[in-house]
């Protein structure tokens, strides 16, 4: 990174010095691998990869979901939430039902094996997001959760125009 802050183009001319761990890219795609090795080591018997357990969690949590609804509650692709879903009414984790007011629209339901997975997996979950974010100090943590949520999702507001995190939780 320059000392302005600025990330430099790549260029013939500066491909030679070009720093990958100054790259934002970079640095996300090692951190995700670490942060899913993590999870992986933690939640591991539960037999849920972090992408299945989002997908199980989010059903869990809206009963009755769409399978359209999910792909925005887990930020992953039709075709990517469509595969998760195969296998997991394949392995016995979730249901398709049908609506009776509308035969075209599946809803996904957890199965009592899918909430008896979530809930082996939730307390290796917690620890898992405890180790990938010890790290960061303490007082720079919410911070950087937010400014993930902003990497994540551009369309937030700016973080100092959001109310602190202990008042959002009251509303």
């Amino acid at each position: 990174m320059s000392p302005d802050g600025k990330i430099p183009k790549m260029t013939a001319a500066t491909a030679e010095t070009y720093d990958l761990l100054e790259t934002p890219c970079h640095l996300i795609r090692i951190s995700l691998k670490r942060a899913y090795d993590i999870f992986l080591e933690e939640v591991g018997g539960a037999g849920l990869t972090p992408p299945q357990f989002s997908v199980v969690l989010a059903v869990h949590q809206n009963a009755g979901i769409k399978q359209n609804d999910l792909v925005k509650l887990t930020g992953s692709d039709r075709s990517t939430v469509a595969e998760l879903v195969g296998r997991l009414v394949a392995r016995g984790f979730l249901v398709r039902k049908r609506l009776k007011d509308d035969q075209r629209v599946n809803r996904l339901l957890t199965t009592e094996e899918g909430e008896a997975s979530l809930r082996n997996a939730i307390s290796g979950a917690i620890t898992a997001e405890e180790r990938i974010i010890a790290p960061i100090p303490e007082d720079k943590r919410e911070y950087f959760i937010d400014c993930l949520k902003l990497i994540a999702d551009p369309s937030l507001p700016a973080i100092e125009d959001r109310p602190p995190q202990s008042a959002q939780r009251l509303q």
